[in-house]
C-alpha cells in the first residue's frame, strides 16, 4: 500500500512518521502535517494561533505521556494537543535565554527519565525536564568550525542512555553524573558524517553518510564495519532494528539484514509500479503496532508493508528468467515439478524449480495469444488464438530423458501445415538451466480438421488420449496429435474445460450450454443445465472451469453464477454465491490444499473456503495481489504444496499452509460529524443539535493491513433496531430526528473479523423547536387562559393541516412531474406507444422493448449487470443496444436500466415491507448514498421521504 498524493497526503517527500496513542498515523511531510486512518488524510496546519506564526516543513514527531504530539519543524518545535487539535509553539528558555527558534529539528525522544531530548544540528542537543519545565542546552562537540562536528544525529538505547552522533567528531554519550556528553570513538570515527544511529543490543549502528554502515560496541568502544557490503556507499539514510532484523534505509532503496540467518534482502524503488516503494530515496523507517512497517521516502510518499496472512510471491515479466507474460492463461504441471505457464500475451514459459527462474519457449510473434495448456512428464501441449496447437517435447537440459522421442513425431513432419521446431539456444546472459532445448511442434487448425480454430481447451487423460476443445466441437486424437476425430456426441457449444475423473468420465464444461459428462466405456451422454427454481441443480449455464477434489466432488467455476460443487454420489449440485459470502459471482479454477480447502479467483479477489464450515478467507490486492481480477483456467495446486494462481496482471504463488490470522484489536473512532451536510467538531460528551437537524457520522476502524476489508456495525438508538454492517461504506446518516437523546453507536473489526468490542459512542440530543421549550411553555401558562388553550389547539390543527396541505401540494407537483417523466418512459419503453418523435413502435420494437426490461428486471439484484451484459444477452454490440434505446426512448443505455432499477425501488418502497437499505441491495445498487442521491434526483425526494409520504397516504386513506 502507498500512500502518496492519491491518497490525499499534502507532499511527496515525508521527512517523519509516528502511531499516536489513539491509533492514527502522522506524516510529517515538507509541506504539512498529515493524519491517516486507512481510509482518510486529514491536513493539519502547524500554526500557532495565539503567538502568530507556524512551519510547515515537519522534520520529527513525538508523542509524550500527555498525549501531546511534539512536532519538530524548520523553525522549533510545536505541541499539539490531539484532544482539542490547538498548537502551541514550545517557547520554553534556557537559564541564559536560550531557545530552540529559527533551526530545524533532526528527532525529538525522551529517556527514561521522563526527560524529552531535541536534536537542534545548528543550535545543539536539548533537554526539556517536563516535571520542572526546565530546558537546557549542550554542545557535544564545541568547536570553531560548525560546518562539521554538529550533533547530526540522535538515539536512545534500551537502557535509557542517550547517544548523538556527529559530523566528524565521532559519537557522543549524555552522563547524568556530570551533565554533560562525553566523546567516543573520535578516532575510528574521525571524519565520519554519522547520519544515523540505532541501537543494536550491545552496540551501536553507525551509518556513516557516504561511506559503509558501522558497529560501535558500547562495552568496549570497538568500531568495525558491518559484514553487509551491498548496504556500504549507497548514501545511508536511517537505521533502526526490529526484533533481529535490522532495516537500513539508503538512497536505494532499503535493506532489511538478518545477521542470525545471514541474509540481506534489497526493498528496491518501483515507482511505476505498485509491488516496491515509491522512491529509492528513504528518510525514515517505522513499525506500527500491528507489526507493519511504513517506509517513509523523498519523492514516492509513504510505503506500508503490512504483515501479510499469506506471503505471495509475485512474478512479473521483464528482464531474461523472467515470467513471460501479465496475462496468464492456464498453469499445468509437469516433470519434476516443472510448472508449466500459458499467456495470451507471451506465449509459454516454465517455471524451473531447480534454477529458481522461468524459461521462456520460444515462438514466433503470432504465437502469443495461448488459450489452453496441458502438461504431462513427456508431453506439453499448448492451444492457440486461431492458431492451433503446440505439441511441446521437454528437453534433456532441464529435464530427464523423455519417454517419447522427436521420432514419434516423424509421420507428422511431412505435412505442409505442420511445423517442427528443434530448438537449442546458447546465450552467455543467460545461464545454460535456463535455456529451453526441447521441440516444439506447431499443427495448424487446417492440419487438426477442427471447425474453429481457436483452441479453448486442451487436456491428455490418464490413458494418452488429448481432447481438444474449439469454439464449436470436441474433438478427440487417441494416437498423440496424429489425428483428430470429431465427437459429435458433445454437439455444438462453446467449450471451455476439460477433465477426466477418477472413474474414467470425461466432463466439459461450456459456455451457454452447461456441463458435459461422457462414458468413454458405454459412450453415455449426461448433460447438466439450469433448471429454474431447482436449488440443485447448476446455476448458470456458463460454465468456465473444473476440478475435482480429493473426495471425488467436481468443483465448477462460472460466470456470474458463483462456484458449484457436484456429488456424484447424490447427482446434485449445490451453488456458492455473493449470498454466501463470496466477494463476486464470477469465479475461476478451483484447487484443493493438502488441508482439503478450496481456493479460487474471482474477480473482486482470493477466496480460500473451508466447505466443511462454509467459512471464507478473501485476499485482495492489499493482501499483496498484484490484482484482484483472476483469468479462467489459471490456477496449480503443485506436488509440493504451492499453489500458484494467474491474474490479469501477473502470476503468484504462496504456501497455503502458512495462513496467519491478523489478531490485532483495531481501535474505533468517530472521525468527523456533519450537520445539515456541513462538518462540525463535536465535543466527545456528545452534542446537541438543533430541531429536524439532519447528521451524519465518519468512523474507521484503525487496523491498516487491509483497510478495505475493515468491517464495521453501528446504530443509532432510539431509530435502528438492529445493527447496520458494511464495509464499503465509512460513514451513516440520519436525516431530521425528532426531538429526543439518541446514542450512535459503532464497532469495527479488521480484515480477519477480529471485532474491537469496545464499541465508538456519541450521544446527541435533538433540541425541540422553541414553541415546545420549557421557558415557552411557562410563557404559555402565564399568558393564556383556559380558553386561549383551545385557540392553541385550533391554531396548531391549522397550522398542521397547513403544512399537510403544503407537502401535498409539493408531492402532488413531484407526482406530476415524476408521472410525466415515467408515462413517457413506460408509454415508450413498457407498452410501445410511441418512439421520442410521435412515431408509433412497431411490433417488433415493442417486442424487443419488453426483452429489454425483461433481462434488466433478472438482473436488478446485481450490481454489476450493466450495459455489456445487457448488451451480450440480447447478442447486440454495445454500440447498437445504445443507438436502439437511444432511438426509442430518448435515454442512454445507462439510464434506461438506472430508471428501471429506480422505478423497482419506488415499487419496494410503496409496499413498505423492506428497509431501505435491502431495497438498495435488492436493486442493485452498492453505496446506499449513492442509492439515495439517484433516487432524489429522478423523483424529486430521498428514499426516506418518498416512504414517510407513501405511509402518511396509506394512513390518510
Amino acid at each position: 500500500m502507498r500512500v502518496d498524493g492519491e491518497s490525499g497526503l499534502s507532499n511527496s517527500h515525508v521527512k517523519s512518521i509516528i502511531q499516536d496513542s489513539y491509533g492514527f498515523i502522522w506524516l510529517g511531510t515538507r509541506n504539512g502535517l498529515n493524519r491517516y486512518d486507512g481510509v482518510s488524510m486529514k491536513l493539519y496546519n502547524c500554526y500557532d494561533e495565539t503567538l502568530q506564526h507556524g512551519n510547515q516543513v515537519i522534520s520529527a514527531l513525538f508523542e509524550d505521556n500527555h498525549r501531546q504530539l511534539w512536532i519538530g519543524t524548520d523553525d522549533g518545535v510545536y505541541i499539539q494537543d490531539l484532544a482539542t487539535g490547538k498548537f502551541s509553539f514550545f517557547d520554553a528558555r534556557t537559564e541564559s535565554g536560550e531557545q530552540i527558534r529559527y533551526n530545524w529539528i533532526e528527532d525529538i525522544l525522551a529517556d527514561h527519565s521522563g526527560n524529552i531530548w531535541v536534536n537542534a544540528p545548528n543550535q545543539g542537543v536539548f533537554r526539556y525536564q517536563v516535571e520542572t519545565g526546565k530546558l537546557f542546552r549542550y554542545i557535544p562537540c564545541p568547536g570553531k568550525d560548525k560546518s562539521k562536528d554538529f550533533p547530526q544525529s540522535i538515539c536512545v538505547d534500551k537502557d535509557g542512555t542517550i547517544w548523538v552522533g556527529t559530523y566528524g567528531a565521532g559519537i557522543y554519550r549524555y552522563s547524568p553524573e556530570q551533565d554533560k556528553f562525553v566523546a567516543y570513538a573520535t578516532e575510528a570515527l574521525k571524519g565520519d558524517f554519522i547520519f544515523t544511529l540505532c541501537d543494536y543490543g550491545d552496540e551501536l549502528i553507525v551509518g556513516v553518510h557516504e561511506e559503509e554502515l558501522k558497529r560501535f560496541n558500547k562495552k568496549t568502544g570497538e568500531v568495525s564495519v558491518f559484514p553487509a557490503p551491498e548496504v556500504h556507499r549507497k548514501i545511508i539514510r536511517y537505521a533502526v532494528c526490529f526484533g533481529d532484523e535490522l532495516w537500513v534505509g539508503t538512497q536505494n532503496g532499503v535493506y532489511v539484514i538478518n545477521e542470525k540467518q545471514n541474509s540481506v534482502q534489497h526493498i528496491p524503488a518501483d515507482a511505476g509500479g505498485k509491488y516496491g516503494l515509491g522512491d529509492a530515496i528513504v528518510d525514515k523507517i517505522y513499525r506500527d503496532r500491528e507489526g507493519g512497517t511504513w517506509i517513509c521516502t523523498q519523492f514516492g510518499g509513504a510505503s506500508y508493508l503490512p504483515v501479510r496472512s499469506l506471503d505471495f510471491s509475485v512474478y512479473l515479466p521483464g528482464a531474461p528468467g523472467t515470467v513471460c507474460g501479465r496475462r496468464i492463461s492456464e498453469l499445468a504441471e509437469g516433470k519434476d515439478g516443472t510448472v508449466w505457464i500459458s499467456t495470451q500475451d507471451g506465449g509459454v514459459c516454465y517455471w524451473n524449480p531447480k534454477a529458481q527462474a522461468f524459461v521462456k519457449v520460444p515462438e514466433s510473434p503470432d504465437r502469443q495469444n495461448v488459450l489452453s495448456l496441458f502438461a504431462s512428464d513427456d508431453l506439453v501441449g499448448a492451444g492457440y488464438f486461431k492458431g492451433g496447437i503446440d505439441l511441446i517435447i521437454p528437453g534433456t537440459a532441464s529435464f530427464a530423458s523423455s519417454s517419447i522421442s522427436s521420432s514419434t513425431f516423424s509421420s507428422l513432419t511431412s505435412s505442409s501445415s505442420t511445423t517442427v521446431s528443434p530448438v537449442s539456444v546458447a546465450s552467455s546472459a543467460i545461464s545454460t538451466t535456463n535455456i529451453f532445448r526441447g521441440q516444439v511442434h506447431t499443427f495448424y487448425p487446417a492440419q487438426l480438421g477442427i471447425s474453429e480454430g481457436s483452441v479453448f481447451a486442451l487436456y491428455r487423460d490418464r490413458g494418452g488420449v488429448i481432447w481438444l476443445g474449439d469454439g464449436w466441437n470436441i474433438f478427440r486424437s487417441v494416437d498423440k496429435g496424429r489425428t483428430f476425430e470429431k465427437m459429435e456426441q458433445f454437439g455444438y457449444a462453446y467449450m471451455r474445460d476439460i477433465l477426466e475423473d477418477k472413474s474414467g468420465n470425461i466432463w466439459v464444461a461450456t459456455m451457454g450450454n452447461g456441463i458435459f459428462r461422457y462414458n468413454p466405456q458405454t459412450d453415455q451422454m449426461v448433460k447438466y443445465q439450469c433448471v429454474p427454481g431447482d436449488s440443485t441443480s447448476i446455476g448458470t449455464n456458463e460454465v468456465t472451469g473444473i476440478t475435482e477434489d480429493s473426495k471425488g466432488l467436481l468443483w465448477f467455476s462460472t460466470d456470474r453464477g458463483g462456484l458449484l460443487c457436484f456429488n456424484p454420489e447424490t447427482g446434485r449440485f449445490r451453488t456458492y454465491t455473493k449470498a454466501n459470502g463470496l466477494p463476486d459471482n464470477v469465479t475461476y479454477k478451483v484447487v484443493e490444499d493438502a488441508q482439503h480447502r478450496i481456493w479460487f479467483g474471482t474477480d473482486r479477489g482470493l477466496v480460500c473456503l473451508h466447505p466443511e464450515t462454509d467459512s471464507l478467507q478473501i485476499f485482495t490486492r492489499n493482501d499483496g495481489l498484484p490484482d484482484n481480477q483472476f483469468n479462467y483456467k489459471s490456477a496449480l495446486a503443485a506436488s509440493d504444496g504451492t499453489i500458484w494462481m494467474g491474474t490479469i496482471n501477473g502470476l503468484v504463488s504462496f504456501n497455503p499452509q502458512i495462513v496467519r490470522r491478523n489478531t490485532f484489536v483495531p481501535p474505533v473512532h468517530i472521525t468527523g460529524m456533519y450537520v445539515q451536510g456541513r462538518e462540525t467538531p463535536f465535543p466527545a460528551d456528545g452534542v446537541q443539535l438543533p430541531y429536524r437537524s439532519n447528521v451524519g457520522f465518519d468512523f474507521v476502524a484503525l487496523s491498516y493491513t487491509s483497510p478495505g476489508a475493515n468491517r464495521y456495525a453501528y446504530k443509532m438508538e432510539g431509530i435502528d433496531n438492529d445493527w447496520n454492517y458494511t464495509s464499503a461504506a465509512h460513514t451513516a446518516s440520519y436525516a431530521q430526528l425528532p426531538p429526543g437523546d439518541y446514542l450512535f453507536r459503532v464497532r469495527g473489526s479488521n480484515n480477519d473479523g477480529v471485532w474491537n468490542q469496545e464499541e465508538a459512542t456519541l450521544s446527541v440530543r435533538i433540541l425541540p423547536p422553541w414553541w415546545r421549550t420549557v421557558w415557552a411553555y411557562l410563557i404559555y401558562i402565564i399568558v393564556v387562559s383556559g380558553s386561549f388553550v383551545l385557540t392553541l389547539r385550533a391554531y396548531r390543527r391549522r397550522e398542521v393541516q397547513k403544512i399537510r396541505e403544503q407537502q401535498l401540494l409539493a408531492e402532488l407537483a413531484r407526482e406530476r412531474e415524476s408521472h410525466r417523466t415515467h408515462e413517457m418512459f413506460i408509454n415508450q419503453i413498457t407498452y410501445g406507444a410511441c418512439t421520442p418523435q410521435g412515431d408509433a413502435m412497431s411490433r417488433a420494437d415493442e417486442q424487443l422493448m419488453s426483452q429489454l426490461i425483461a433481462k434488466v428486471r433478472e438482473n436488478l439484484s446485481d450490481a454489476n449487470y450493466n450495459v455489456e451484459a445487457l448488451a451480450a444477452a440480447m447478442n447486440m454490440s454495445r454500440s447498437s443496444l445504445h443507438r436502439k434505446i437511444k432511438a426509442l426512448t430518448d435515454l442512454s443505455s445507462l439510464d434506461f436500466i438506472r430508471i428501471i432499477r429506480l422505478k423497482h425501488a419506488a415499487e419496494l418502497l410503496q409496499e413498505g415491507e423492506l428497509r431501505i437499505n435491502e431495497i438498495c441491495d435488492r436493486v442493485g445498487f452498492q453505496s446506499p448514498s449513492y442509492f439515495a442521491k439517484v433516487f432524489q434526483k429522478q423523483f424529486g425526494v430521498t428514499p426516506t421521504e418518498f416512504a414517510q409520504q407513501n405511509k402518511q397516504r396509506m394512513t390518510d386513506s
